[in-house]
C-alpha cells in the first residue's frame, strides 16, 4: 500500500524525513480515494503503525529525524497532546470515533507546525550513521526479538493491522530514501506466487482468520514465512 513514491534517480535523492513524508501525504489525500493508497483500511491504529514504521526505518538507516522529533515536542508542549501510551485515543475521541477524521486531524497538525516552524520543518535529515537496513532485515530482527520474548519496537501491541502498517511505513521510508532491498520484493513475490499466502483480502485478514483471531499468532505466522524464505535464500 505504500509504493506511492517518485522512483527517479535514487542515488541523487536527499533524505526524506517522517515529517516531510507526512506533509506529502496530507497534500496528496486531498484528492478523493488517495488515503487508501497509504493506509489501506482507514484505521487510526494502522496510521499509528505506519508512522512508527517510517520512524524506525529512519533510525535503522542512520538518518536523523529532527523535524519529526521537534513536531512531537510541539504536540506535547504547545498542543498538550499526550503521546504515550497511545496518542491515537485523543484524536479518535475528538473525531467522535471517525477514523479518517482522526488521521486528517493529525496531518493538519503537521501542516500547522510546518507553517509555524519552517526553519525546523524545512531542514533535511542528516546522515548520522552508516547502517543499512531494508524492510526484510527488520522483519527478521522482529522475529528474533519475539523468539526471545521481546516485542521491542512494537511495544506491547498485539494488533496485526498496526503491525502490517508498520511494515508498510518502513517500506515507504525505504522507497522514499532510495534504500535498496531486493529480498523484500522477492519475499513478497514468493509469498504470493509460491506459497499462495497473499490473498486479495490482504494477509492480515487471512492470517487472523487462520489463527482464530489470535493477533500474536497471526503476526508470528507472517514472520515465520519471512524466516522460511531467508533460509531458502541461504540466510
Amino acid at each position: 500500500m505504500t509504493d506511492a513514491t517518485d522512483k527517479g534517480n535514487e542515488s541523487m535523492r536527499k533524505p526524506v524525513g517522517t515529517l516531510e513524508y507526512l506533509l506529502r501525504i496530507q497534500k496528496d489525500i486531498q484528492r478523493p480515494g488517495r488515503i487508501f493508497i497509504y493506509f489501506g483500511d482507514i484505521l487510526i491504529n494502522r496510521f499509528r503503525g505506519f508512522v512508527e514504521g517510517y520512524c524506525a526505518c529512519m533510525q535503522d538507516n542512520g538518518l536523523s529525524d529532527d523535524g519529526y522529533s521537534a513536531f512531537q515536542e510541539w504536540l506535547q508542549e504547545v498542543k498538550r497532546h499526550v503521546l504515550e501510551p497511545d496518542w491515537t485515543v485523543r484524536l479518535l475521541r475528538d473525531s467522535q470515533g471517525r477514523h479518517e477524521d482522526a488521521i486528517r486531524k493529525y496531518l493538519d497538525l503537521v501542516v500547522e507546525f510546518v507553517a509555524l516552524r519552517p526553519d525546523v520543518a524545512g531542514k533535511p535529515p542528516s546522515i548520522v550513521g552508516s547502517r543499512h537496513s531494508g524492510t526484510f532485515d527488520t522483519l527478521l530482527r522482529i522475529r528474533q526479538e519475539l523468539e526471545h520474548g521481546r516485542w521491542g519496537r512494537l511495544g506491547e501491541s498485539r494488533d496485526i493491522e498496526r503491525f502490517s502498517a508498520f511494515v508498510d511505513g518502513y517500506n515507504a521510508c525505504r522507497l522514499a530514501n532510495g534504500i535498496v532491498d531486493e529480498r523484500y520484493s522477492k519475499f513478497f513475490d514468493w509469498l504470493r506466487d509460491s506459497k499462495h499466502e497473499l490473498p486479495g483480502e490482504g494477509w492480515p485478514a487471512k492470517y487472523l482468520r487462520d489463527c482464530r483471531g489470535d493477533h500474536e499468532q497471526a503476526i508470528r505466522k507472517y514472520l515465520d514465512f519471512a524466516a522460511e524464505f531467508a533460509a531458502l535464500q541461504g540466510g
